[in-house]
This record gives structure tokens, sequence and C-alpha cells, in this order.
């Protein structure tokens, strides 16, 4: 069992590894919308993570999730309807090494650095995020089985 999860391994490190060297793609347009924000039109702060997952993958064709992030910071607030542009930029393992993350961190993820403005100013800034990419990360839940499905009148104790 072990041989078989070293070559899975290695597949999983080299996919990360090419996702790091690829360059910044365009930046994502991203338009605030109501599921986005808060009884006061204001962008839910986690919502801002899911926008940086959907840039990733719209620069990398790979679906990754969010598993660390260094230095965000918060600089204005988005609200309903703005236009935002989200970039994420890979970092080079000496932008890491620099920063203090060490292998044992750096292990298993792909850093990068992102960015979220409306029009020209800044929304959030976030030094490194580490995202788990390729087979690691969670696909998309697809349908329930028929089993689950709604429950019908004899079933119920109501």
């Amino acid at each position: 069992a072990a041989m078989q999860q070293q070559p899975q391994r290695e597949r999983q490190q080299q996919q990360r590894a090419q996702a790091q060297v690829q360059p910044a793609a365009e930046p994502l347009s991203h338009r605030v919308f109501i599921e986005y924000v808060d009884a006061y039109q204001v962008v839910l702060n986690s919502n801002y993570v899911a926008f940086l997952e959907h840039a990733l993958f719209h620069a990398t064709g790979q679906a990754g999730v969010v598993q660390a992030i260094d230095g965000m910071r918060y600089r204005k607030a988005a609200r309903l309807g703005d236009e935002l542009t989200v970039r994420v930029e890979p970092l080079a393992p000496e932008e890491l090494a620099a920063a203090g993350v060490d292998g044992a961190t750096a292990e298993g993820l792909a850093w990068y650095r992102g960015i979220v403005l409306c029009g020209r100013q800044k929304v959030l800034t976030a030094d490194r995020i580490g995202f788990l990419v390729g087979e690691g990360a969670a696909a998309p839940l697809g349908p329930a089985p028929a089993s689950m499905g709604a429950l019908d009148a004899a079933s119920s104790s109501f």
C-alpha cells in the first residue's frame, strides 16, 4: 500500500510544482452579486477566499482550495454591484524562503500572491496564499443518491 501512495504523491507534487511556475494569467473580473453580501450590501470576508479560488482556476485551469493565507489585509469594503478584478501570481521558491516559509510548510501547496481591486483601489491583498491543487483538491458534489431524495408521506413521522 505504501508503494502505491508514493507514485501518487510524486504525481501530486509535480502538478503543484507546474502550477507554481505558470505565468500570471489575465486577471479575473468578478461582479459582486447579492449572494456575496450581508444585509448592509458589503461583501462578507469569507467570500474573498472564494474569489481567490476562482482566480486560481482562471489562471491555471486547476481547481484549488485555500489551505493557508499569510499577510492578508482588507483595505476597503467591496459592495453589491462592484466590478472586482481578482489576480493571483505564482511565488518563486526564493520569495517563500525569504518570507520564512520552510519546506515542511510549503510542501504540497502551490503558493501565490493575491490581490483584489475595485476599479483602481485595492480591496484586499494577500502576501502568500497556499492552495491545495490537483487531485487532492475538493471536487464539486454530484447529485444526491436516490435514497436521500425527498421524504415521502409514508416515511414521515410528522
